[in-house]
């Protein structure tokens, strides 16, 4: 029998007590009812004030709470993944009590406060994120705290916010030499300070070094596709596909198939005067299938769902094409 809210509560009230992982069983549940924010519900029986209502428990200091740093992790990676990034901040704070020196929740708090602008506590975690040797840094501990210091040309124009994270870049590539994410990072900081030649070379030299690159390759798919290079950017983008072949994916293969669809298409549309029928019609046929491909994955959020779907049904009237897949252009 799946626990419930009201039988956690009453438990909670009565204990003064409380697991994580029974915390995170009850707000996932709540999370996903769809009337998380229907306002003709009575407010103690809306999803939104149960959340609020177990939050506060979590930071009640008379409620001792139990559980390892990794469900803290899992139970703010859940609540930020809904948009409620100031409550994972909450969440993670009591689990810092718990486990000071956690590199997660210390790395979990930069990027999460960064979102909810809780920017002196995250300063707070970097400095002391930074005091504990990079052998115990996960990746999590080197990307957030990049993007803190990225953040922090914003927030207070620091002068050497580049060398910093160019610095600790080249760290994340020793620590971890056998992963591409220390060069799709290092990419994202040259595209920060413009320099965008350097973050292409450092895609280029990712895929060079590893046979699997997928976030690299989905990049580079995207700066050529960017640049007109329809032909390339189909090429990374079958790679990235390729790549990602995992239980646990590291890229959305939707947006790679519809990078392809949209590639084929602007490919027609560039040889429209020089190709002969049978040539666009296979260039369209194959753009439809990318795209039937890429809307049953269902992975495309609405903007580039509605965006796919426009641009498919403007080939169809333009080449005089039908798309022999069912799409709902409503």
């Amino acid at each position: 029998m799946s626990l419930n809210f009201e039988t956690l509560y009453e438990t909670i009230n009565q204990t003064k007590r409380c697991s994580i992982s029974d915390i995170q069983s009850v707000s996932s549940n709540l999370l996903e009812q769809t009337d998380f924010f229907d306002m003709d519900n009575e407010i103690t029986e809306s999803p939104f004030y149960k959340l609020h209502i177990l939050i506060n428990t979590i930071s009640n200091q008379n409620i001792t709470v139990v559980g390892v740093s990794e469900s803290y992790h899992n139970l703010a990676v859940t609540f930020a993944k809904s948009g409620f990034q100031d409550y994972s901040c909450t969440i993670l704070e009591r689990g810092l009590k718990s486990f000071p020196n956690s590199v997660d929740l210390l790395a979990d708090y930069i990027k999460y406060g960064i979102e909810c602008n809780r920017i002196d506590t995250c300063k707070s975690c970097y400095n002391k994120l930074q005091n504990i040797s990079k052998n115990n840094w996960t990746w999590r501990s080197f990307v957030f705290s990049i993007d803190y210091i990225l953040n922090t040309v914003y927030i207070n124009c620091n002068q050497n916010a580049y060398e910093e994270a160019i610095t600790l870049a080249n760290n994340y590539k020793l620590f971890y030499p056998n992963s591409e994410q220390p060069y799709f990072t290092l990419s994202n900081i040259y595209d920060t300070f413009n320099k965008k030649n350097l973050s292409r070379e450092t895609l280029e030299k990712a895929l060079e070094q590893f046979s699997i690159a997928p976030k690299c390759s989905l990049k580079l798919a995207d700066i050529s596709f960017e640049n007109g290079d329809y032909t390339s950017a189909i090429t990374y983008a079958k790679r990235a596909i390729s790549n990602s072949i995992s239980t646990q994916p590291s890229i959305n293969i939707s947006y790679c198939y519809l990078i392809i669809a949209l590639c084929h298409i602007s490919i027609a549309l560039d040889n429209e005067i020089n190709s002969d029928t049978d040539s666009l019609e296979k260039i369209i046929s194959t753009a439809y299938h990318n795209a039937h491909v890429a809307i049953e994955l269902n992975s495309l959020d609405k903007s580039l769902f509605l965006n796919l779907k426009q641009v498919v049904k403007m080939a169809e009237t333009h080449f005089n094409l039908e798309n022999p897949f069912s799409f709902d252009y409503d």
